[in-house]
Formats: C-alpha cells, sequence, structure tokens
C-alpha cells in the first residue's frame, strides 16, 4: 500500500491492474474504518491476502505516544495508523483463510507503552479475537541468499478450520539459505552515479573540521580517541577521500566514511583497493554501523532503507539503485517492469526498493503458507 500520492500516480499509470487498489489506499489515507468500501476492491475471490503497513506506529510507541492497544494498531490516527487499521477491516470483513504480514523487528520488542507488551502481542489479540490462530518468525534476508542484513518480523494468520499457523516457523527455518556476496550486487566499474539532485561535492580540504558544536562533530572526536586514534589522521583520511570521490557527500556522511575506512584499515591491515565489494552505508553514525558487525561491510549491506547511502570506496561513488533493487532480490528489468520506465530517477526507486519486501523472503513465507493451509 502506498500513501504517497505521486508513487501512487506512476504505479497506477503504468499498471492498470492495480487501479482496483487505488480507492482502498485513499481510503486508508483519510482513516476510514473499511478498506473493502472501495466497490472495486475484490471481496469474495482473495484467498491469501499478503501486507505490510508503515513502521511510524512503532516508532510512536518508542517516542511516549500512546497507551493502549488502540493507539498501538487499532489507531485510525495519521496516515500511518490508517493502512494497519484498514487491512485488518478488510481481512475480517471478509475472512480471509490466509494472512501473511511484515514489519520490522520492533514488532518483537517490549514497549513500557503497551505494559510491558510486545506490538505482535496486540496484535495477536486482536487476530484471536477474530478467529485466528498465528505464528511469526524474525527472518533476515541474509539467511535467504542475499546480500543484505535485513532483520523483519514475518507473521502468518490462519482463519479457524483452514489450516494450522504454528507450523510456519519450522517451515521458514528449513528454507533458510547462504547469503549471497556483494560480489554479486555491486560492480566497480561502469556504473553511473547516484542521481539525488546534487552536484559532486566541493569541499576546500581546509574546510574540514572537527571543532564545530555539531553532536557528529563531538561524537568523531570520542571515537577517535576511543580507537587511539590521532585526530589529524582522520581529517587526512577525508581529505583523500574528498579528492577522489565522484559522489554528493555532505561532512558529516564525509566523515563517517573515513572513519570506517580507517577503522578496516587498521583492522585489515589493508587499503579499500583490495576490498571492492565493500559498501559503507554513510547516513548512519560510525558507532551504528559498527555495531551492526564491521565484517558484513566486507560482503553484505547492511539493511536497505528508502533513504540510506551506500558509498563503494572502490569506485569512488553510491551503489545504485538498481544494485540494491539486486540487494532485495530484484532485477533490473524487475524494477522497469514495476515502474514502467528505464528513466526515472534513482533516488524515486531506491525509495521503492528500500521499502519493499526482501523477495526471497517473501517467496519463502508464502511457501510455508501453501504448507500450512489446509484447502478444502
Amino acid at each position: 500500500m502506498e500513501h504517497d500520492a505521486a508513487k501512487l500516480k506512476n504505479i497506477l499509470d503504468n499498471h492498470t491492474i492495480l487501479e482496483a487498489y487505488s480507492d482502498a489506499i485513499k481510503l486508508c489515507e483519510k482513516q476510514l474504518d473499511h478498506i473493502s468500501q472501495s466497490r472495486r476492491v475484490p471481496t469474495g475471490d482473495v484467498d491469501i491476502l499478503i501486507a505490510g503497513f508503515p513502521c511510524k506506529d512503532l516508532s510512536l510507541l518508542r517516542n511516549g505516544a500512546g497507551d493502549d492497544d488502540n493507539c498501538a494498531f487499532n489507531c485510525r490516527q495519521g496516515k500511518t495508523g490508517g493502512p494497519a487499521f484498514g487491512i485488518r477491516k478488510y481481512v475480517f470483513k471478509h475472512n480471509i483463510p490466509i494472512v501473511i504480514l511484515e514489519n520490522v523487528s520492533g514488532m518483537l520488542r517490549r514497549f513500557t507503552n503497551l505494559k510491558g507488551q510486545r506490538p505482535i502481542d496486540v496484535q495477536n489479540r486482536i487476530f484471536h479475537q477474530h478467529h485466528y490462530s498465528g505464528a511469526y518468525i524474525l527472518a533476515d534476508a541474509k539467511h535467504y541468499g542475499l546480500a543484505q542484513s535485513r532483520p523483519r518480523a514475518w507473521m502468518l494468520y490462519v482463519l479457524d478450520g483452514h489450516g494450522d499457523a504454528s507450523q510456519f516457523p519450522d517451515i521458514m527455518q528449513q528454507l533458510r539459505l547462504k547469503p549471497s556476496s556483494l560480489k554479486h550486487v555491486v560492480h566497480t566499474s561502469g556504473i553511473a552515479d547516484m542521481v539525488d539532485g546534487r552536484k559532486k561535492m566541493k569541499l576546500a580540504p581546509h574546510s574540514f573540521s572537527l571543532d564545530g558544536p555539531a553532536a557528529w562533530q563531538r561524537d568523531m572526536k570520542a571515537l577517535c580517541k576511543e580507537f587511539d586514534y590521532d585526530c589529524q589522521d582522520l581529517l587526512d583520511k577525508a581529505k583523500s577521500v574528498a579528492k577522489t570521490c565522484r559522489a554528493a557527500m555532505n561532512d558529516r556522511e564525509l566523515f563517517t566514511a573515513s572513519f570506517l575506512l580507517l577503522r578496516l584499515e587498521n583492522e585489515y591491515d589493508s587499503t579499500p583497493t583490495n576490498f571492492p565489494e565493500m559498501v559503507l552505508q554513510v547516513d548512519q553514525s560510525p558507532r551504528r554501523v559498527l555495531a551492526n558487525n564491521l565484517h558484513f561491510l566486507l560482503h553484505r549491506l547492511g539493511c536497505v532503507t528508502p533513504k540510506g547511502k551506500y558509498f563503494v570506496p572502490s569506485r569512488g561513488a553510491f551503489i545504485t539503485s538498481d544494485e540494491l533493487a539486486k540487494a532485495q532480490g530484484m532485477s533490473s528489468n524487475d524494477v522497469t517492469a514495476l515502474f514502467g520506465s528505464n528513466r526515472l530517477n534513482q533516488r524515486f526507486v531506491q525509495d521503492c526498493v528500500g521499502n519493499g519486501f526482501a523477495t526471497t523472503v517473501c517467496v519463502a513465507a508464502l511457501f510455508s503458507a501453501f504448507c500450512s493451509w489446509d484447502r478444502h
């Protein structure tokens, strides 16, 4: 479901079959109760529904908004609450036999605003009240043949009398594969720079500084002290990266990339040119990247996100949206087929790819659902 008007228009312009869902999405935007109020949405022919909803409701819980079940997933406030509420209303009204839902790992985290419960507990209770059994698993894309670490909560709900949801986690575990390598995704030459509306970085070497008031500058100094690095070494590395870089990066992203490069060179006693498959995510703090396991940087992406910026040191540019699509289990042809054009802005495509399901995990969940379904 897409509540961004521009993206929705682009998809609907290229896919008339999806026009059946346009009214339903608009209903979610307006926080109405029933997706199925749209006369175009099929009512009796749906056996399996695979859906996701915005994760911002979980962020609201983390930030202290809401204190009961209604605010957790039953709320109709804002654009993010509508899809979660609308999906359930549609499912419960039409008794969809099999429902597969996907969301961030925060679904399995306990929140004080929910009195110590997890969002998955709240959702399970709501489905149980409507005669559904449920099961879930935290599935990571790296365990399903992809070159990225993308942990997501996958949930299966089965209407009473239509199967046994309890088998779902075990079947998903049996379908696990070895992760792919970035060498199947990232190419070190002949790839156009990421198009993000900004010009190539033009910063004078003397402008690089760690003496500013910004929190990231203070954090960089603290990191240098923690890892026993000279701040001047970091400044020199930043100048070197800026000199060879073909991508648009701000100061914070530049220093993030530079620190991670220093860290890798010190740990592996080598230079970035010997790591052609390495990708650095520079839109997050170095601490967060390090916490996600530095070794992954050598052969696997972190989680592909809509606004993520992934820098490839060996070519001095960002990973492209086509490459990110491959990390999601899609090909460039899939992207073109979905959006109807091969001249789309790459940032637009990355936004859609980052919000999509990891393809192989979705297929595994669908297969597991089939195995759990007693169709009669």
